[in-house]
């Protein structure tokens, strides 16, 4: 699978940039309020916001 074909989903600063750097597109869904997800491609409160969506 293509890195554009890919999604992470991720809960901290290190798991966004490796997500980053393998190229794929990614989702922080932070678990603590002073976590810096600002890297992140979105970020969303819950899973659940992604579950509404589909």
């Amino acid at each position: 699978m293509a890195p554009g074909e890919a999604l992470a989903l991720e809960d901290t600063q290190s798991g966004i940039a490796a997500a980053k750097a393998a190229g794929l597109t990614c989702i922080a869904v932070p678990q603590f309020a002073e976590t810096d997800v600002s890297a992140a491609d979105r970020v969303i409160d819950s899973l659940e916001e992604l579950l509404a969506e589909a």
